[in-house]
């Protein structure tokens, strides 16, 4: 039979790579392998129970000069088209042609989309995303529209192979249910109750003989018991998968709301351990020091494209493209919103009472005070240019035509008139800066001939001017109150164009001209003034600048900066990628600061730091999520506390020669647990074997713990319940139930539960972390859900109880 004979079900189409390769042989042998449940075949409209053929081009393709001819010819005869779409398939030409030879035959309702890796914006071809139509505008013409499509998609991503072949299950009955035009929840009941109706009825049936049949019967019913074990449990790791989704969105009470809810009381009943383990990552009960982690929650629009928070943490002003809107940052509630048709969009500041915006008006901008408690307007100037507010000193400053005014409670504190500093009165702002004492301003005024570096002195009311008659462009200021700090780029015409950055440093107590340098970059779009120095940010590196303009340090590797701040002797950044960086610290190593529960996928949208928080916004949330760093149960070990070390260390060798399936070839060492139980084995693959002391018998292997076992003896914490063995927490049957922080080194107290953490930071740090047991997580957990309760949304998203 020719290949243009042979009729295909679905035709698989991916790009040739690791990945994307092991998704589609497992997509591929799934999609045959499947059958139909009897319950549901009525409902299909072909009668169809399976899958018969898959084409896919390593096992159908024969040997050919012109490939094109036989994959034609089999997108032709296939039913459905399956996309494995990863960020990597948009630069297969192959594939596209694939999709496009397929969308021409059977229309785009036929493709089917798995997503095996990166974001849907990212990993979706465009033509599957987007489809051109053709409509007649008011005239009658034709025109192409471009509307956006929502193809079907299965979303079978995971960190590991284990946890996408995990969620391919789902992603086949997603599949399945497209090609033989079936509800996916029919589907999916059926196919999980389908082994219990099974037994349910043989059980029904044999009940009917009585004694005949009771051995039967309680065969069945311990079976069915199993299943219902088993089910229970996967959905347990589902929920743990699910609450670290939500975790790393910010949402740590809807993470800690989803593992709690399939967690017993009581431990002795049997407990899922991937749910455990998601529940204590979630509390994070050992963290010692310097991390951020997630704690009120505020809903916000999805399309917010900017947001200012106050300095108190009171209020929050958000942008979107069509309004702007203040919120109550302790209730959520909306104080106040402005439309666009009310005021010129992004064009609006906080103060410390209300809003300033800016609108169209009679004589140009009206610069207008709103009172969110009375909803009253106070027009500040019917001739504006710009506006800024500096919460250090509670001064709205607003730039008219002809002047700067100040403003404190509305009542105007100073003025100060331009034209006797030759500024003429169609000039523009460039960039604007408070120093961090609120004492002095700087900024920067543009017009068609000039550039003019100011410092303004609140106490004073006046400005300190120094003008320049070249362009400045691109420009950003700072200063410490003496010294303004300017950067701007020049661009060398006799060398291609080629770009510059130089940083220039006035000192406006002296008259002498100032000090300039230039920088090996361009770019730069944020500046920041801190005790040390300046920071610069640009997209590929930041740099840290002394008074002197001397580079101190910088900062490379981060992925879009999205905000940045000042902490002792430094600065930090936070990229879109939930990373923090640090000056002077490489990206590699142990960084100070961190985000807590951020993971791979993680992508910030939008951050602002205020009053010490991090308030951020997850790209696609409708969550403004505040983090900050807290206390936790630990303590620094004090000079007068007494501990006595485990004997962590012993001399002689542990023999392996009775333990069961081991090859003395391959293991790499070998401890032994405090309490005699357990003898653990790690392999030069990096395998731990767990072997029951006495008896040498295997009970089980433990991967991706990343531990060395670099001692003889394994602790055992009575009170606790656990064995410590470096950072990794086991229970009473060796099962990894939580990591402890990173640090230095690990010892343990005499009293069966604190252990002792050496700073990562400091070698003269010590804490004193208390272990929990498994009751004690669980009455922390309780304690700090009470009665809450997910949203509707959230419930439905990830299928929560």
């Amino acid at each position: 039979m020719s290949l243009d004979q042979v009729k295909y079900d679905a035709f698989i189409s991916y790009r040739h790579c690791e990945l994307d390769s092991f998704i589609s042989e497992n997509i591929h042998k799934k999609l045959e392998s499947f059958k139909v449940p009897k319950s549901v075949i009525k409902k299909n409209p072909s009668m169809k129970t399976k899958i018969e053929r898959v084409f896919r081009d390593e096992e159908e393709l024969p040997l050919s000069s012109n490939l094109s001819d036989p994959i034609s010819d089999a997108l032709t005869n296939s039913d459905f088209l399956v996309v494995i779409c990863t960020p990597r398939l948009k630069e297969s030409l192959w594939c596209k042609k694939e999709i496009e030879t397929f969308v021409a035959a059977h229309g785009r309702e036929k493709v089917l989309l798995v997503l095996a890796e990166g974001e849907p914006e990212d990993s979706f071809p465009d033509i599957l995303k987007y489809e051109d139509l053709q409509v007649k505008d008011e005239n009658g013409n034709d025109v192409t529209v471009r509307v956006g499509r929502e193809p079907l998609a299965a979303d079978c991503r995971g960190e590991n192979n284990k946890q996408r072949l995990k969620a391919m299950d789902t992603a086949i009955l997603k599949l399945c249910a497209a090609i033989f035009g079936l509800n996916y929840d029919d589907l999916k009941q059926r196919h999980r109750e389908r082994q219990i109706r099974r037994r349910l009825m043989i059980m029904t049936g044999a009940l009917a003989l009585v004694s005949v049949f009771a051995f039967t019967c309680l065969f069945f019913m311990i079976k069915i018991g199993k299943q219902n074990k088993l089910i229970e449990d996967k959905y347990a790791s589902a929920m743990a998968t699910a609450s670290d989704s939500l975790l790393a969105e910010g949402l740590r009470m809807d993470s800690l709301y989803a593992v709690r809810n399939v967690l017993p009381e009581d431990p002795s009943k049997g407990y899922n351990t991937d749910a455990y383990c998601a529940l204590v990552k979630a509390l994070a009960p050992y963290e010692t020091e310097n991390t951020y982690f997630p704690g009120e929650v505020i809903k916000i629009p999805t399309e917010t494209i900017g947001m200012y928070v106050s300095e108190d943490k009171t209020r929050l002003l958000i942008d979107t493209l069509n309004y702007t809107s203040l919120y109550d940052l302790a209730t959520g509630e909306e104080l106040a919103r402005l439309r666009d048709e009310d005021f010129m969009v992004g064009a609006a500041i906080l103060n410390d009472t209300g809003m300033v915006f800016a609108k169209e008006g009679e004589n140009g901008l009206d610069i207008v005070y709103l009172d969110p408690e009375t909803s009253e307007r106070t027009v500040l100037s019917e001739n504006g240019i710009y506006m800024e507010y500096s919460p250090e000193n509670q001064t709205t400053v607003v730039f008219s035509t002809d002047r700067i005014t100040a403003y404190r409670n509305l009542s105007s504190s100073f003025e100060i008139p331009l034209q006797k500093y030759g500024i003429q009165d169609d000039y523009y702002i460039e960039s604007y800066y408070v120093s961090k004492d609120g004492k002095a301003g700087a900024f920067i005024i543009q017009d068609y001939y000039k550039t003019y570096i100011c410092l303004l002195d609140f106490s004073k009311g006046r400005i300190d001017v120094r003008v320049t008659d070249d362009i400045l462009e691109k420009t950003l200021i700072s200063t410490d109150g003496d010294v303004v700090f300017v950067s701007y780029e020049e661009t060398d015409l006799y060398s291609n164009g080629q770009e510059s950055c130089k940083i220039m440093a006035l000192d406006f107590a002296s008259d002498r001209p100032g000090l300039v340098r230039e920088l090996p970059s361009y770019g730069f779009y944020k500046m920041l003034m801190g005790d040390e120095g300046v920071l610069l940010v640009s997209d590929r590196l930041t740099y840290v600048v002394n008074p002197d303009l001397d580079i101190v340090s910088c900062i490379t590797g981060y992925f879009d900066a999205c905000c940045t701040f000042e902490y002792e002797g430094g600065f930090v950044l936070l990229d879109a990628s939930g990373k923090m960086f640090v000056d002077g610290i490489l990206p590699d190593d142990n960084r100070i600061f961190e985000l807590y529960g951020i993971n791979q996928g993680t992508r910030i949208a939008l951050a602002t730091y205020s009053g010490d928080s991090l308030f951020i916004k997850f790209t696609d949330s409708d969550s403004l999520v505040t983090y900050s760093r807290q206390g936790s149960a630990s303590r620094v070990l004090g000079e007068n506390d007494q501990f006595e070390e485990y004997p962590l260390y012993q001399i002689e060798e542990i023999p392996t020669g009775h333990l069961e399936g081991i090859d003395e070839i391959s293991v790499f060492n070998t401890e032994r647990t405090s309490d005699e139980k357990y003898t653990i084995v790690c392999s030069m693959d990096g395998i731990l074997y767990v072997f029951d002391q006495k008896t040498g018998k295997r009970i089980k292997e433990l991967y991706n713990t990343d531990m060395l076992l670099t001692h003889d003896i394994i602790p055992y914490l009575e009170d606790a319940q656990v064995y410590i063995a470096e950072d990794c927490i086991f229970d009473r049957d060796f099962n990894l139930i939580s990591r402890l922080p990173m640090s230095n080194g690990t010892s343990l107290g005499i009293n069966g539960r604190d252990i002792i953490l050496e700073s990562r930071y400091s070698t003269d740090i010590f804490y004193v972390v208390p272990i929990l047991s498994y009751k004690e997580m669980i009455g922390k957990a309780d304690e700090l859900l009470k009665d809450y309760t997910p949203s509707p949304k959230i419930r439905d998203k990830y299928n929560i109880e």
